[in-house]
C-alpha cells in the first residue's frame, strides 16, 4: 500500500483536472472486494476515498465535520461499479483527512471483509478530532503541550502503549501522568533562567493526596529548526505509540494533527529536570489553607520558584526513575 499524501499530491499535480461530476482517481495498492481501492480528487478538488463494494448498502452518514460517507456508483470499463465514498467536504481538513484514510486503510488490510462498517467505526472515532480541527491554539497551550509530549517520549521508549495509557493531562486530570499511584505533573517554561513555573490547581504539588508524586519541568525555547508539534507525534508513533489513540489523545489536548498553528510550534528542549515532591516541597496544600479558607474561590494560580525547592533528582537518577516510574 502506497503513501496516502503522496497519491493525492500526484492527482494534484498531474496536470489533469477533473470537470463537472468527474474525478481522477489512482489506485492505492488495496484491493477490497476483487478491485482496487482508490483515492480521488474532483473538480472542486475535494478528496475521496474511494471503497469498491459487492452490495450498494451505504447509508449516508453526515454526522462528522467536513466529511461524509455515503455511495457513488462509477463506470469501470463498462461495467458500473459501486464505492463506498469517503468525501472530505472542507479543503482545510485535508490534511486531517489524509490520517484518516490511512487509518482506514490500515483497518482495511488487516480486515477487509466489512469496509462499510470499517469506514463507520473510524469516523465515529475521528468525529471529535474533526470538529477540533480549525480551531485556534493559543502559545500557552502549545508551550504546555510540547512539554507533555516530551515526557510522553521519554515513557514510550520503554512501553508506548502504557505511556500514552499513563497520559491524563488531556483528560483535565490533576496530574499529567498517571500510572497506578505514582503521577507525574509536568510544567514547561520558556523562561530565559527556567527558574519559575506556573501552578495552576491547589491539588498539583500536594504530596498527601497520591502514592507517589514528582515535578517535571521541561525547559524549551523556540528555535525554527526544532521539530514542530506534527514531528513530535510522527516520533511517537514510530515509537510504537498507538496511532488513532494518540491523535485523539493530542486532540482532547488543543490541537489537531495536521492542521497546523497560527503561532510558531517549534520549540527546542533545553533540559528536562525533575523533583520529588514531599511534605517540604514548596506550594500551597488544601489541607493547609482549610476549606473554610478556600471557600468562594474558584481558581488558584501562582508561580513557584524551583531554586526553593529541594534538590532535584540528578540526571542519572533521573534516567532510573523514567525507566523504572509506576513499576512494570
Amino acid at each position: 500500500m502506497t503513501d496516502v499524501a503522496e497519491q493525492f499530491v500526484l492527482l494534484e499535480t498531474g496536470g489533469r483536472r477533473a470537470s463537472g461530476s468527474q474525478l481522477l482517481t489512482r489506485p492505492i495498492g488495496l484491493e477490497v472486494a476483487g478491485r482496487e481501492t482508490l483515492v480521488a480528487i474532483d473538480s472542486a478538488k475535494q478528496k475521496h476515498l474511494l471503497i469498491p463494494l459487492t452490495v450498494d448498502d451505504v447509508h449516508e452518514d453526515n454526522a462528522s465535520q467536513g466529511v461524509t460517507l455515503g455511495p457513488r456508483v462509477l463506470r469501470v470499463g463498462t461495467s458500473d461499479v459501486t464505492y463506498a465514498d469517503l468525501h472530505c467536504r472542507m479543503t482545510s481538513l485535508d490534511r486531517v483527512f489524509q490520517e484518516l484514510v490511512a487509518d482506514v486503510l490500515r483497518r482495511l488490510t488487516a480486515e477487509p471483509s466489512e469496509p462499510v462498517s470499517t469506514c463507520r467505526k473510524v469516523l465515529t472515532e475521528w468525529r471529535a478530532l474533526l470538529k477540533a480541527s480549525g480551531q485556534t491554539i493559543s502559545r500557552e497551550t502549545i508551550v504546555g503541550l510540547v512539554g507533555e509530549l516530551e515526557v510522553l517520549r521519554l515513557l514510550a521508549e520503554k512501553d508506548p502503549v502504557k505511556a500514552l495509557d499513563s497520559w491524563q493531562g488531556p483528560a483535565m486530570s490533576v496530574h499529567d501522568f498517571v500510572r497506578g499511584s505514582a503521577e507525574l505533573e509536568v510544567k514547561t517554561t520558556t523562561s530565559v533562567d527556567a527558574n519559575f513555573v506556573v501552578i495552576s490547581n491547589i491539588d498539583q504539588l500536594d504530596p498527601t493526596l497520591v502514592g507517589s508524586l514528582h515535578l517535571v519541568v521541561v525547559h524549551a525555547r523556540e528555535d525554527p529548526l526544532a521539530p514542530s508539534l506534527d514531528e513530535r507525534i510522527d516520533g511517537l508513533v514510530a515509537l510504537g505509540t498507538p496511532h488513532s489513540a494518540l491523535l485523539t489523545r493530542v486532540a482532547s489536548a488543543g490541537y489537531v494533527y495536521g492542521s497546523g498553528t497560527a503561532t510558531g510550534d517549534r520549540f527546542r528542549i533545553r533540559s528536562v529536570r525533575a523533583w520529588k515532591v514531599g511534605d517540604s516541597f514548596p506550594g500551597l496544600r488544601r489541607g493547609e489553607l482549610g476549606e473554610a479558607r478556600l471557600r468562594g474561590v474558584s481558581k488558584l494560580r501562582y508561580e513557584l520558584a524551583l531554586d526553593s525547592a529541594p534538590r532535584r533528582l540528578s540526571d542519572e537518577e533521573f534516567c532510573h526513575f523514567i525507566s523504572t516510574w509506576g513499576g512494570d
